[in-house]
């Protein structure tokens, strides 16, 4: 039986008359994902085996996260008549892709944030020559000496991180829209939608031609991935014993690379929370539509 995903995905493409593929993470609480560049891997899979298609591509944009490598590779993947949709919000790196394609077809309520906003899951990392540069001495005097250096290391990198994509959004579009879409412009709530990104000289619209294909397609996706679902603790009060017991056999859909052949879902393991970030960990399985 095929999954009702693939079912919109293969109504959108016969609406749209392209081919579709769909990159996008959650973005709530602990089952946020920052797509990688492990995730490239996956991608390539999926664009291979539809390169036969004359079509132009269709990505869908979904997410609020992501890291920078997983953005500026896809930049290098998507061909020049690519086209982005944007069911909702965007930022981060997802802002980044859909900044690559050609035409921007908007949701009712999207729009695209700030690109440079960073990852969801701000790992501390380690000290390197990208992040020395950014580092503030003074303030690095006045802290804590326990725990100035993490400190210190947790603010240089956001600003390496956003320098490096403003450089990406720099090589996509022009400087007027990369500043109109940087932090400093709309931080990390606000977002563009179809007439300031049109007034921007951004070809945007809303897929009035599309509409009923295109809402389908977002709510298998939100179905797909539990967008819509509140996010319940991990941990719960033994009333008799007294302790906090947390959930760990539960598995969350964290992710999805589909297109209309075959789907990769991220799934997200109750019980293997990252000791840094708190974000779960998980593992992609593959789906074939028969």
């Amino acid at each position: 039986m095929t999954h009702p995903l693939h079912h919109a995905l293969d109504a959108f493409e016969r609406a749209s008359q392209t081919r579709v593929l769909v990159v996008a993470a959650n973005w709530r609480g602990d089952r946020a994902v920052d797509l990688d560049e492990d995730a490239l891997h996956l991608v390539d899979e999926l664009m291979r085996a539809r390169a036969e298609s004359g079509a132009p591509l269709c990505v869908w944009c979904v997410g609020r996260g992501g890291r920078l490598g997983f953005a500026d590779g896809m930049r290098r993947r998507l061909p020049k008549d690519a086209i982005a949709c944007v069911p909702d919000v965007t930022r981060g790196a997802l802002t980044l892709v859909a900044l690559g394609a050609t035409r921007l077809e908007l949701g009712l309520a999207a729009g695209l944030g700030a690109y440079d906003s960073g990852t969801l899951g701000r790992l501390p990392g380690v000290w390197s020559l990208q992040t020395l540069p950014y580092v503030d001495r003074p303030l690095m005097a006045q802290l804590d000496p326990e725990h100035a250096s993490r400190v210190v290391l947790k603010l240089a990198q956001d600003a390496s991180r956003r320098a490096q994509a403003r450089a990406c959004a720099h090589l996509m579009v022009n400087p007027q829209v990369a500043d109109a879409l940087s932090a400093d412009a709309l931080g990390d709530e606000l977002a563009l939608g179809t007439s300031a990104l049109s007034q921007l000289g951004l070809q945007a619209t809303r897929t009035p031609q599309w509409r009923e294909a295109f809402d389908d397609l977002w709510d298998a996706i939100c179905e797909h991935l539990g967008l819509r679902d509140s996010v319940e603790s991990r941990a719960q009060q033994d009333v008799l014993m007294g302790e906090i017991e947390f959930d760990l056999t539960s598995t969350y859909p964290g992710a999805l690379l589909a297109m209309a052949h075959k789907s990769w879902t991220l799934q997200l393991d109750a019980g293997l929370p990252d000791p840094d970030s708190g974000m779960l960990k998980g593992q992609w399985s593959e789906y074939v539509p028969e």
